[in-house]
C-alpha cells in the first residue's frame, strides 16, 4: 500500500511539473506572438511611410519630366517658327526675282 501512495504522489509531483512546464511554454508562447505582432506593426508602418517617400519621388520625377518634355516641345516648337520663316522668305525671294525692277518697266 505505501508503495502504490508513493507512485501516487510520484505520479501528481510529476503532473504538477508538467502542467507547470505547459504553462511556462504557453507563456513563451504568448510572448513570442506578442512580439512577432509588434514587429509585423512596425513592419507595415515602415512599408506605409517607405510607400508615401516613393510616391513622392514618382511624382517629383514626373514633374521633372514633364518639365523637360514641355522645354523640348517649345523648342521643337521655335524650331519650326524659325524654318517656316526661312521657307516663307526663300519664296518670297523667289517671287521677288521674277519681278521686274521698279526701274527697268
Amino acid at each position: 500500500m505505501n508503495k502504490q501512495v508513493s507512485q501516487l504522489h510520484s505520479t501528481l509531483e510529476e503532473k504538477e511539473q508538467l502542467i507547470v512546464q505547459y504553462k511556462e511554454r504557453e507563456k513563451n508562447l504568448e510572448e513570442q506572438i506578442t512580439e512577432n505582432l509588434a514587429s509585423l506593426t512596425a513592419a507595415e508602418i515602415k512599408l506605409v511611410e517607405d510607400k508615401k517617400h516613393y510616391d513622392l519621388m514618382l511624382e517629383s520625377k514626373q514633374l521633372e519630366l514633364s518639365r523637360h518634355l514641355k522645354d523640348i516641345s517649345q523648342r521643337n516648337d521655335q524650331k519650326y517658327e524659325v524654318e517656316k520663316l526661312e521657307i516663307v522668305n526663300m519664296e518670297k525671294q523667289k517671287v521677288f526675282s521674277f519681278l521686274p525692277s521698279p526701274g527697268i518697266c
